[in-house]
């Protein structure tokens, strides 16, 4: 047999070590029977923090800008809100004592415009109750009134005639003229004949126009006129009607004085009535149709209570 040196067999020994893999490498050790796997530490290298760019912090920035912005807009605008409020009871208070005081002096110009300045801080308070409904009733009585036609219906209506018969432009004259003016009356009235969607209601006149002596009537178009004739073909009223047009009917057999639609006042005040000029009689005869008129649109109370 062959003797093999030392030195060689060291060296051959030792380049197998090399070459044959640590236990650790080759398969896990294994404690009664079972394989312990090395697991890996729950704790990770912490990543590095990405450092803030510029652009982020102006758009934080900018965002917290927006945010002050909105709050101080918020409190200017309930600030402005409150100092409004206060100035609008301030306001509705004086305008009461002075209605009051112009109504019993019967100035109705300046009745009318402390009206418009108590429903204007009304308004501006959000109040609907019944004291609310009451002056915003009293001021469209007090702007008709106010408002009334500059001549006799009669000198109107021969106006009328003539201009129709001197050509279209001095019917369209006429009509810029009249339209806008105020009149005020009371009659029966009734459904009229309608091809509209919406209900027209005629309050026929107890006079007669041109050589042909046609008829004139009253044309209103009105929700309150809806609700008051709900129940009934006829119904007494006292109206307030702001002139549209007056001119002939479609099939020319009557003169029509058109109200301007949804302006029609149902009148409710003896006093303002007596103010227009009608006679104490008068305005007793029809103190049922004001009561009721008033009940109709909701109005109670003493009209001019201060």
């Amino acid at each position: 047999m062959e003797e093999v040196p030392v030195e060689e067999a060291l060296e051959t020994a030792n380049d197998r070590d090399a070459a044959a893999p640590s236990r650790s490498r080759r398969e896990p050790a294994r404690v009664g029977g079972a394989s312990k796997r090395f697991v890996p530490s729950a704790v990770d290298t912490p990543a590095r923090g990405s450092r803030s760019t510029p652009g982020g912090f102006w758009k934080q920035f900018r965002i917290i800008l927006a945010v002050i912005g909105f709050v101080a807009a918020l409190t200017g605008y309930l600030v402005y809100r409150s100092t409004q409020r206060a100035n609008a009871e301030k306001s509705l208070k004086s305008a009461i004592d002075k209605i009051h005081d112009a109504v019993l002096r019967s100035e109705w110009v300046e009745a009318r415009n402390q009206l418009e300045t108590a429903v204007q801080s009304l308004n501006t308070l959000g109040r609907n109750g019944p004291d609310a409904i009451r002056y915003r009733q009293q001021l469209r009585e007090t702007v008709a009134m106010t408002g009334l036609l500059s001549q006799p219906l009669s000198d109107i209506l021969d106006e009328a005639v003539k201009a129709q018969s001197d050509g279209a432009t001095a019917l369209e004259e006429f009509q810029y003229r009249v339209r806008g003016q105020w009149l005020i009356l009371d009659g029966q009235a009734q459904l009229g004949d309608s091809k509209s969607s919406r209900k027209k209601y005629v309050i026929p006149l107890p006079v007669t126009v041109g050589q042909e002596n046609q008829p004139v009537r009253i044309v209103i178009e009105s929700t309150d006129f809806s609700r008051m004739m709900a129940k009934s073909e006829t119904e007494s009223v006292v109206v307030g009607i702001q002139i549209a047009s007056i001119a002939p009917s479609e099939d020319k057999s009557a003169w029509e004085i058109v109200a301007e639609p949804e302006s029609t006042v149902l009148w409710t005040d003896r006093a303002t009535y007596l103010g227009i000029g009608f006679t104490t009689e008068e305005a007793d005869a029809l103190t049922s149709v004001l009561a009721r008129q008033a009940q109709i649109l909701g109005v109670t109370g003493d009209p001019h209570a201060p």
